[in-house]
């Protein structure tokens, strides 16, 4: 079971420090959050204290303002990175940390936040997961990938039926995205530990 898999890789290839952390990447709509839920059923049944953060509520630029700019959620740029590092910084001290939030729907950051106590795996999953300026502090990386053909069905898919776009502007959404996805976090790829892939049915196997 991939799960299983991913669990020992991550249990015997590194020392689990007290509040490890994982970061999960890949493109938008590739199963990342379908994998995080998976992992935190598999830890639990292990006893594991286990905990998970998404990077979009560091996003400070709102929809409009990132179609008007020419800029994707896989450009650090339209992030709070330097924010998010420090909030990462503390939770591998062991702080309580405060994570802000995104609105998808609305396409605007929430003014709201919720704490969070770090845990003894920590998942940290979004586009910038495994972006140069927090990389040092992941102690194990997964990148999930999928073909191009695959991104742009699942992420027009996602994008019309749960966040309100017209199909126009997931359209022109997705080809902003996939050329963000060759210059930018393709390099990501390069990083991680662990590749997987995932198909149009959701389903993550291991990369060749």
């Amino acid at each position: 079971e991939l799960k299983i898999i991913i669990k020992d890789k991550i249990k015997f290839s590194r020392d689990l420090s007290k509040f490890f952390l994982i970061g999960v990447s890949g493109p938008s709509a590739s199963g990342k959050t379908k994998l995080c839920q998976d992992l935190i059923k598999a830890f639990k049944r292990e006893k594991i204290d286990v905990g998970h953060i998404t990077t979009d509520g560091w996003i400070f630029l709102n929809r409009k303002e990132r179609f008007e700019r020419r800029l994707s959620g896989y450009n650090p740029d339209v992030y709070k990175i330097s924010e998010l590092k420090k909030t990462i910084i503390s939770i591998k001290k062991g702080n309580t940390a405060s994570i802000p939030l995104y609105d998808h729907k609305k396409g605007l950051p929430y003014s709201s936040s919720v704490s969070y106590e770090p845990k003894q795996i920590n998942l940290l999953e979004g586009d910038v997961a495994l972006t140069d300026e927090i990389l040092d502090y992941v102690d194990f990386r997964i990148f999930i990938d999928s073909s191009e053909d695959t991104q742009k069905y699942l992420r027009i898919k996602r994008d019309i039926e749960e966040r309100g776009y017209e199909k126009d502007e997931a359209i022109q959404n997705f080809e902003l995205h996939l050329e963000d996805y060759k210059n930018i976090l393709k390099e990501d790829r390069s990083r991680a530990d662990l590749i997987l892939r995932m198909n149009r049915g959701y389903l993550i196997t291991m990369s060749k």
